[in-house]
């Protein structure tokens, strides 16, 4: 690849960088931009596919945001709850699930659970997180929600368990390297990253030769 992609820069400046929560928020920020500055976007939804040793992100379609979103319908780690669905029978397994970004709107039964993987995490064994989330999904959408569970990582994250899981599972995913890309267009985004050119971290291939799974 000629440009760096996004795994580099949350790896800058070195030993010492930003922690995953970081980024979360960044995220989450970028939503709420998104939720009143529509034209600014849209976030592309993506799918990991393989065939033999080649690999891609695949575009499917848009992350697609509910009219009027606020501040206090987009957080981050938030302990779920019974209460915060407002559904009768509750499996209280889900509440070991932290999203690390949701988007929940109870008034439309709209819901986005978005795990972020950036450096120094895995979807942990057996990929419990993974299947955590989607079964709590699938739940959600038998009781009239509209739900899913999506993954935001960059196209330099390397754990291929992790991405064969996700692949199998059919999971839409976010890359950084998209989301870098609109906030580079965006001058309150791009003024948080004083001294640094997002471009070098947002332009990485996103498919190629080498996957081993």
């Amino acid at each position: 690849m000629d440009n760096k992609n996004a795994t580099d820069l949350f790896a800058f400046p070195g030993s010492a960088h930003n922690s995953e929560p970081w980024w979360s928020a960044l995220f989450s920020t970028l939503l709420l931009h998104l939720a009143t500055h529509p034209s600014h976007g849209p976030i592309p939804l993506r799918r990991f596919t393989t065939s033999g040793t080649k690999w891609g992100y695949e575009c499917e379609g848009n992350l697609e945001l509910p009219a009027g979103l606020q501040f206090g319908q987009i957080l981050t780690e938030p302990r779920l709850s019974q209460r915060v669905f407002g559904v009768t029978d509750w499996d209280y397994s889900f509440e070991a699930l932290r999203p690390d970004v949701a988007v929940i709107v109870p008034g439309a039964r709209f819901a986005i659970l978005v795990e972020n993987k950036t450096i120094g995490a895995d979807l942990g064994t057996k990929g419990r997180q993974l299947r955590t989330g989607l079964e709590l999904t699938m739940y959600l959408r038998t009781h009239s929600w509209k739900a899913e569970s999506l993954f935001l990582l960059s196209v330099g994250y390397t754990n291929n368990r992790d991405l064969k899981l996700i692949r199998d599972s059919k999971v839409r995913i976010i890359l950084w390297e998209d989301a870098f890309k609109l906030m580079n267009k965006i001058d309150r985004f791009r003024e948080l990253f004083i001294g640094i050119d997002l471009s070098v971290y947002c332009n990485a291939e996103q498919s190629g030769t080498g996957w081993q799974g």
